[in-house]
Formats: structure tokens, C-alpha cells, sequence
């Protein structure tokens, strides 16, 4: 199960300020012991600059890069505006490709006020069978995941499911075992079922509050929750890796930092992955 990697997402304010510099940020990484990052087309937003400079700092640092995140809406009822989020997933698959990237997840999609929740899932799978038609050919493999930012699209797996029941079969899956907790699931029961379709995974963990509160992240089954450091939540993270292990995942572990994102809470994090499935 490798290579172990990080979403850079956690660091981007800090990187678009300039409050923290990309080479002091991937030094550090580099230095916990992570072998990868996963960087996202947010980084690029508001410092272009820093294009050129990721994949040659990363290199030189011994830092593969395991996978991309494209940042797209596929759902609306305008024509025009689906096109315009695949013409972005196409600039970042193209990016991937350039930097040999082996998985891009696509992200961002929301219920459209407009359409139905299942009018939505079909439109995802249409946009992402239509991406599939050129990241294939490029050699980079789109995937999907369940989406805990809304609760009515994919967060849960059968959300996620009737996805995949209409999309084209070279889409696969990111298992986030964080968000399967945010759509009502236990992501330890749903290891078996996802393995054949897992291209990635991410690896965060989520605190359950008190019932009366109003802070976090609401879930499909009522509760709310908070990120917090790998297995002092209710995801149960070692004992999902050691599922996955044992079902015979061997793709990327990437950290999704959401009890902190200094370099001691990465070291934490990373010292949990490894303990799991070293």
C-alpha cells in the first residue's frame, strides 16, 4: 500500500498568500517520511507561478506526485455550463499527463436547485463518462468519491453507486473513508465492495459531537461531526487500512489532514498510516 502521500488542499491559503512557500512546504513534507502529494487545480487559482515550479521541486525531492484533484461542477441544467466544467477536467487531465500523474479525481459536484438529486447523480456519470473519453487515451485513470460536502449527490454508497450504475467502466473509485462516515456509512463494512472499483484512497477521521451541537459537518444519519486526528474519531482508521491490506488494495494512501495541518499533526497522521499497513 504505496506510496504514502498528502493532499496538499489543507495548505493551499497559505500557499496562495505566500504565508508559506512551496519548497519550505514540500521540504517539510519530505522530511516526515511521505513520498508523494496530491496536489489540486485550487493551488493554481491565484499563483500560476507555482505550475511550473511543483513538479520540479517534487522531483527533486524525492516526492512522486500520486494523484490530481480537479475541482468540477458536471451538474447543471445549462448545456453550456457542463461543458465549461469538462473543458477544465480536460486542462487538468492534460496536466496530468504531462506530469505523470497515474489519477485524477474529479470533484465539486452539487444538487443543481433546479434538478433532482437523481436527475444530478445521471449528469455525473454522463460528465464523467464524457471525461473518460480523453483521460483514458492519456493513460490517467478519473475517479470519484463519496462526497461529504453535499449530502444529497454521492456522499453515501448506494448515492455513489447509481453513479457508477451509469457511468462508463474505465471511471473509479477514491474510497474517502471520512466522507462514507459524513453519508451515513461504516467505511470499514464497505471495503468489499469497493475494492474492484478502487483507483486511490484518502485517509481522514471524523469526530462525532454532542447531540445538541451545531458546529461541523452534518451527516446523512442526523449526527455532526469534526475532523480530528487519525483514530481519535469515528472512522476507525486502523482498522479500515488493515481491511484494505487484507483485501489486497496496494494503491496510494493519501492523508487528508483534518485535525491540523502543521508538519507535527502530519508526522502524527503518518505514523498511524504506517504503524496500519507497514
Amino acid at each position: 500500500m504505496r506510496p504514502y502521500s498528502i493532499m496538499t488542499l489543507s495548505f493551499h491559503g497559505r500557499l496562495r498568500s505566500g504565508e508559506l512557500g512551496l519548497r519550505e512546504l514540500l521540504e517539510g513534507l519530505a522530511e516526515t517520511g511521505l513520498e508523494a502529494i496530491e496536489p489540486a487545480t485550487s493551488l493554481f487559482t491565484d499563483r500560476a507561478d507555482l505550475e511550473a515550479e511543483l513538479p520540479k521541486l517534487a522531483a527533486d525531492l524525492g516526492l512522486a506526485l500520486a494523484a490530481y484533484d480537479s475541482l468540477a461542477n458536471l451538474v447543471s441544467p445549462d448545456p453550456a455550463a457542463r461543458q465549461a466544467a469538462i473543458d477544465g477536467v480536460k486542462r487538468d487531465v492534460d496536466r496530468c499527463a504531462a506530469w505523470g500523474i497515474p489519477v485524477c479525481m474529479v470533484a465539486g459536484s452539487r444538487v443543481h436547485a433546479e434538478l433532482s438529486p437523481t436527475e444530478s447523480r445521471r449528469l455525473v456519470a454522463e460528465g464523467m463518462s464524457r471525461c473518460a473519453e480523453f483521460a483514458a487515451p492519456a493513460g490517467v485513470t478519473l475517479a470519484i468519491e463519496s462526497y461529504g460536502v453535499d449530502l444529497e449527490l454521492h456522499a453515501s454508497s448506494d448515492q455513489l453507486a447509481e453513479v457508477f450504475a451509469q457511468c462508463d467502466e474505465r471511471v473509479r473509485s477514491t474510497f474517502d473513508m471520512g466522507n462514507f462516515v459524513l453519508g451515513g456509512d461504516d467505511p470499514l463494512d464497505l471495503v468489499p465492495r469497493w475494492l474492484p472499483k478502487l483507483a486511490h484512497c484518502h485517509v481522514k477521521d471524523f469526530r462525532r459531537l454532542p447531540p445538541d451541537s451545531t458546529a461541523g459537518l452534518p451527516s446523512r444519519d442526523g449526527c455532526r461531526y469534526i475532523g480530528c486526528r487519525l483514530d481519535e474519531g469515528s472512522v476507525h482508521v486502523t482498522k479500515v487500512l488493515q481491511a484494505l491490506r487484507q483485501h489486497g488494495y496496494a494503491g496510494a494512501l493519501s492523508l487528508e489532514m483534518s485535525g491540523g495541518d502543521d508538519l507535527p499533526e502530519v508526522a502524527h497522521d503518518l505514523a498511524i498510516v504506517q504503524a496500519a499497513t507497514g
